[in-house]
């Protein structure tokens, strides 16, 4: 056989086996990564440090992630040993990390995962003992320690801020230039993540220290193909996860059947909220409409004015939420008629806000899902609603409130 030929050959074979392995790789099962299986590739593998772990886990779960440099967590941080929020794909389960073994928590992994069925949010910490201080065993925390209820509180949420702004995280400012101290923190970061045990385990480094993972250029300005930087993509999956255990809270309420036409009207901008609860359900409400809005105009501008205290430029005047974003209407019902507290309901610091912003349309986001939910038992609301887009016909909304006061007129 000629040297031509042999090469032909095994060109042929190499891709044969290659489009063979990837015909075998398809039909395996996908690797998600959760807090089960995490623990059991530490146990299987015996994997003793953070580091060891992390050049375990596969390429997907290592993709994405966002670096903070001020941390108000039980993990410190700094510009050039941020802790990282490592996300993957959808962020459904997060772990952390920090770089510096003088840092508090260097010795542990927290995590946040995202349970589908009853749509909650689990905490927990994996903690590796350090090597020479002991036996080496890892200790695996219970579902929702106290020492994480303390700041993400009861039913827990994650703490992640809000869209536009992110203060202590690199890109603080949504599609803005990096601010002196984060260009300068981020060039220190760089100068030895390559080589750093744990950081450069991270893909898409060297992507992610370019100012224009933050804020497009001019070049990906005028071609259209700026991407959102890694804190808005953050947000908006956290974001929506978190309408996800919003909604079902809510419609595991005691009086949920009754309110339900009402709350899907208070989110629909249409709808007049006065006509969608009976006068005599109204007079039982503990606080007026009028006084919950103007207690949470109150809230949101303390939030915004210590929000940007909290970030590098200390300036007052940041975008803030798109108007509407606080779900006034909805809360109120769900405050005053189902008895459910609303001021642990969003990713902001501040507890006692009502800050919901992310990229997208909060309400519609959530009007949508209690839509779907309650037309797939009244196919009616669908038709009408097809009837609304298309005339801007008011039958809709009347619909939503002759079947709310009829049901809260008999509860």
């Amino acid at each position: 056989m000629s040297s031509v030929s042999a090469c032909r050959t095994l060109t042929r074979v190499k891709r044969g086996i290659a489009i063979f392995c990837a015909l075998w790789l398809s039909a395996q099962p996908a690797f998600a990564l959760d807090f089960a299986s995490l623990r059991q590739l530490i146990e299987t593998e015996k994997i003793a440090s953070i580091e060891e772990l992390l050049s375990r886990l596969p390429a997907p779960d290592r993709s994405g992630y966002v670096l903070v440099f001020d941390s108000r967590s039980l993990q410190g941080a700094s510009f050039r040993d941020p802790r990282a929020l490592v996300f993957g794909k959808d962020a459904k389960f997060i772990f952390t990390f920090n770089g510096d073994s003088q840092q508090r928590g260097y010795e542990q992994i927290e995590t946040m995962e995202f349970e589908p069925v009853n749509k909650t949010f689990i905490f927990r910490n994996i903690v590796f003992t350090r090597a020479g201080s002991g036996s080496g065993e890892i200790t695996f925390s219970e579902v929702n320690p106290p020492v994480c209820l303390g700041c993400h509180g009861n039913p827990p949420r994650p703490i992640w801020d809000t869209h536009p702004v992110w203060p202590g995280v690199y890109g603080e400012n949504y599609l803005r230039p990096l601010d002196k101290l984060e260009r300068n923190g981020l060039a220190e970061f760089s100068a030895s993540m390559n080589s750093h045990p744990r950081y450069r385990h991270l893909l898409y480094l060297e992507n992610y220290v370019r100012p224009t993972a933050f804020s497009p250029d001019t070049v990906q300005r005028y071609q259209g193909t700026p991407s959102e930087p890694p804190n808005a993509v953050l947000t908006n999956s956290l974001g929506y996860m978190n309408l996800l255990a919003i909604a079902a809270q809510v419609e595991r309420a005691e009086k949920f059947a009754a309110y339900q036409y009402a709350l899907l009207g208070s989110l629909h901008p249409g709808c007049s909220s006065a006509d969608l609860v009976p006068s005599d359900v109204r007079a039982s409400f503990r606080v007026s409409y009028d006084d919950f809005v103007a207690s949470s105009d109150k809230a949101n501008l303390q939030q915004r004015a210590l929000k940007s205290l909290r970030t590098l430029r200390k300036e007052s005047g940041f975008t803030a939420a798109p108007a509407g974003e606080s779900m006034d209407r909805f809360r109120y019902l769900v405050e005053q008629g189902l008895g459910i507290s609303t001021s642990e309901w969003t990713l902001a610091l501040e507890k006692n806000t009502y800050d919901f912003a992310i990229s997208g349309q909060v309400r519609q986001e959530l009007e949508v899902m209690f839509f779907n939910r309650l037309a797939s038992v009244d196919p009616a609301l669908r038709n009408l609603r097809e009837i609304e887009a298309m005339s801007r016909s008011d039958k809709y909304c009347a619909y939503l409130e002759r079947k709310s006061r009829r049901l809260l007129s008999q509860n």
